[in-house]
């Protein structure tokens, strides 16, 4: 059975709404595209990589991500949330809980589904979730070698 997770307190004990007013503008992980001129954010568990609260890892109490992780050839995808418990928020080296997902697209979405939705943890970034482990999962296929005919000269 999935059991919803606590509310808690958002990184650093303060409300996220102050968080995000004191990083919107000084934030270290701040990339700003050279042709768009869009921001951009280097945060751990920014889901999109957008410059925007509602994506940022730090100024939320539940961040989420998925990210592909590539360890010598083995390639594994990688679903990135925010400790549950409070007293973890304010280690830095524990804030987030990494956990594996299967690369399979069926059993992937499904353990993305019981992990966002059963457990109710941030329902309205569950579309993009999934959109991202798509594209994760897309990424990890080969390309396969064009075959020509030995007869046609």
């Amino acid at each position: 059975p999935c059991h919803a997770r606590k509310r808690t307190a958002s990184s650093f004990g303060a409300p996220p709404d102050l968080l995000w007013q004191c990083m919107r503008k000084s934030s270290c992980f701040v990339r700003v595209g050279s042709a768009s001129k869009r921001k951009f954010n280097a945060e751990q568990a920014n889901l999109m990589g957008l410059h925007s609260k509602q994506f940022s890892g730090l100024a939320n109490a539940e961040a989420i991500d998925v990210r592909p992780v590539k360890a010598g050839e083995k390639e594994s995808i990688v679903l990135v949330q925010s400790h549950a418990k409070a007293s973890r928020k304010q280690r830095p080296g524990s804030l987030f809980v990494s956990s594996g997902i299967q690369k399979c697209v069926k059993r992937g979405l499904k353990r993305l589904d019981r992990e966002i939705l059963g457990k109710h943890y941030r329902p309205e970034l569950h579309r993009l979730s999934r959109l991202k482990l798509l594209k994760v999962q897309r990424s990890f296929r080969k390309k396969r070698p064009a075959t020509r005919s030995r007869r046609a000269k």
